[in-house]
């Protein structure tokens, strides 16, 4: 366990480290019923990026359409249709998954991706911290 991450959710929930639990995925935390992520920023945008890449397929069409050479309908074809399975066809639609990632991020914030809790993101030790049940 990361003991700067552990010291920072600790200092950020107001409680003694030993009350904190290691959560289940990497870079988790749990107390009580809450479970949050602590990361730098890079890891904050490796886990986005990831889950971006895993989820394109439930992306607005004009959002898809704009970053590939396929029309708005085809993508809401596919989304009708396929649900999940439509993933690998439309992430290789994608003309620069870079700048897809960096679109996305830039429109809605990196925290919509990382905490499914309430969308915030908290700062403290240069560590970002989300809720994310």
């Amino acid at each position: 366990m990361d003991n700067l991450k552990l010291e920072t959710i600790a200092d950020f929930l107001r409680v003694d480290a030993d009350q904190i639990e290691e959560g289940l995925g990497e870079n988790t935390f749990e107390f009580g019923s809450e479970e949050y992520l602590v990361v730098t920023n890079e890891e904050a945008y490796e886990i986005a990026e990831e889950y971006i890449k895993e989820s394109v397929w439930a992306f607005r069409p004009s959002f898809l359409a704009e970053h590939s050479n396929v029309s708005e309908d085809i993508f809401q074809a596919l989304q009708e249709k396929c649900y999940e399975d439509a993933n690998e066809m439309i992430l290789n639609s994608i003309i620069d998954i870079d700048d897809f990632v960096d679109s996305a991020i830039s429109c809605d914030g990196i925290a919509h991706f990382l905490n499914t809790y309430d969308g915030g993101e908290e700062s403290l030790n240069d560590l970002y911290i989300y809720r994310i049940n």
